[in-house]
């Protein structure tokens, strides 16, 4: 700088800021610190519900369902009852109410008794994965698949549910058998032994019937989350409710945990360890848990999404990790971390991502229109295929299907592939539950059949009678051929795959359950 700039004066004025705008700054800055510190107290949350049930899964080795989940509900009334005092404080509330509220307080009994009973069979991790899906999510998914009206990216996220279902029953190896879950449950009595000897004349192992379990109380969790919303503002708020349907629940639940005690075996292992575990287990999972998202609704910006999202992303993460601390000299450690889970894990955390992005930009496309003066191109800038042609899945389903079963040819080719398909399932189910090779290879040869039937005769003979356009202008005479080579590819990738198998095998003979591949 020079020396004559010191004396020169400064032609750029300081305008201060008006007092409503640092109003607003820091208005903006304090709400945005203050979500994000809320934010951080649900994820917390969320890590310590994932302990809590890693902690359900010990004390269930230890006394039955019944009355672990009578300790865990009178513990957590003993503790809302004081506090939201639900029956004295507030309006009055009508009899009609009174009787919905009971039958809200059965609802929820029903569904946590299935809930733990899934714990005991396919364990804390893989209970997470299952259970803790966002209802929002999964009732977003449905209305897809129901009423369509979406997008790409909605596509994606119900492409990622069914792919991580599917990973999870049926591509599962769990660790965990017959004998190490009659020892660790052996004080279990009743419905847990009859449900777990149904599995095993079926062949299914005990983590496959737990998911089965498990889905059912999601499904049953949806109507309980929704009638529990609606009666929440009648009645004056979610926390007297809730204080509410708990009291009612221990209730429901005394003489069936009295009778569970009384005639089952205990097996505490420490009369300190026991108690501790227990109160943690039922703070985190049903106090702390219920705080948290009741202030994360009122302070965080858009918390229906937020929740839907990050609560179930930070359970799956956190329950990953905790199962694999403790996958070794740990009682929770019988349902360890396969290559299925992972896959599972990576899905259902992109599924909630996906369905919880509301801001996603719609992909647009160019649509050719001909040809200028100049000889350019001419294109229409607007809207992609598949934005515009978006509907529901089940009316697509109906009009092909409508469409194939009007011609004789089309119709005769459709109920063959459907012989083929179904032989295809079986073989694929029984040679997943009884580890057979040979099934599994013949499995993939229907499948490939299908394939064929599908592709060569259903979808390749009718485009290959399409004209000609202006994008393909040689027309579509080749796609019979196309569709043969992609086939073949399929063929010999599968081919590959059952080859290194079966060499794997060779060295290593697994156990092959053959007392039920003779119906097969």
């Amino acid at each position: 700088m020079l020396a004559h700039d010191f004396l020169k004066k400064n032609d750029r004025d300081f305008v201060p800021a008006s007092s409503r705008q640092v109003f607003f700054i820091k208005l903006i800055f304090f709400i945005f610190f203050r979500s994000a510190w809320y934010f951080l107290i649900l994820i917390m949350a969320k890590i310590c519900r994932c302990t809590g049930i890693f902690f359900t899964d010990i004390l269930a080795k230890q006394v039955h369902v019944i009355g672990l989940l009578w300790f865990a509900k009178a513990i957590a009334s003993a503790v809302l009852l004081p506090t939201q005092k639900p029956f004295s404080s507030g309006r009055s509330i009508r009899k009609s109410l009174q009787v919905r509220i009971a039958q809200l307080a059965l609802f929820n009994t029903l569904v946590e008794i299935i809930w733990f009973y899934g714990i005991t069979f396919c364990g804390p991790f893989r209970s997470i994965l299952v259970f803790e899906q966002s209802p929002t999510v999964l009732l977003v998914a449905l209305m897809f698949l129901v009423n369509g009206g979406g997008n790409a990216a909605k596509m994606r996220g119900v492409f990622y549910l069914c792919v991580g279902w599917i990973v999870l029953f049926f591509m599962d190896s769990d660790a965990s058998n017959a004998p190490n879950h009659s020892e660790a449950y052996k004080h279990q009595s009743g419905l847990n032994h009859i449900f777990y000897h149904i599995l095993g004349w079926f062949g299914i192992s005990d983590h496959c019937g737990g998911v089965l379990l498990l889905m059912l109380a999601v499904i049953f969790r949806m109507v309980y989350d929704s009638n529990f919303r609606h009666l929440a503002v009648e009645i004056g708020g979610p926390k007297r409710l809730y204080a509410m349907i708990c009291v009612l629940s221990s209730m429901l639940l005394t003489p069936f945990a009295v009778l569970s005690l009384v005639l089952s075996s205990s097996s505490i292992g420490s009369y300190f360890e026991f108690p501790l575990l227990l109160f943690m287990s039922t703070a985190f999972v049903m106090i702390v848990d219920f705080y948290a998202e009741h202030i994360c609704f009122q302070h965080v910006a858009d918390p229906v999404m937020a929740i839907a999202r990050w609560s179930p992303i930070t359970m799956f993460l956190a329950s990953l990790l905790i199962t694999w601390l403790w996958v070794d000299g740990s009682a929770t450690g019988s349902h360890t971390i396969s290559a299925g889970s992972l896959i599972a894990v990576a899905c259902f955390c992109l599924a909630s991502y996906v369905f919880t992005s509301q801001d996603s930009p719609r992909s647009m496309g160019g649509h050719f229109i001909g040809i200028s003066e100049e000889g350019m191109p001419l294109y229409t800038h607007g809207e992609a295929f598949l934005h515009k042609t978006s509907r529901s899945l089940l009316h697509f389903f109906h009009e092909t299907i409508t469409e194939i079963l009007a011609n004789s040819d089309s119709r005769r080719i459709f109920w063959f592939l459907c012989a083929n398909l179904a032989f295809c399932g079986v073989e694929f189910l029984y040679g997943f539950l009884t580890n057979s090779l040979g099934l599994i290879s013949d499995g993939f040869i229907c499948f490939l059949i299908v394939q064929h039937l599908l592709w060569d005769w259903l979808v390749a003979s009718v485009m290959a009678r399409w004209t000609a356009s202006r994008h393909f202008s040689y027309g579509y005479g080749r796609v019979e051929v196309l569709s043969g080579f992609i086939n073949a590819l399929f063929l010999i990738v599968i081919a590959m795959f059952i080859f290194l198998e079966a060499l794997e095998r060779l060295y290593d003979p697994p156990d092959v359950h053959t007392d039920k591949l003779l119906v097969i």
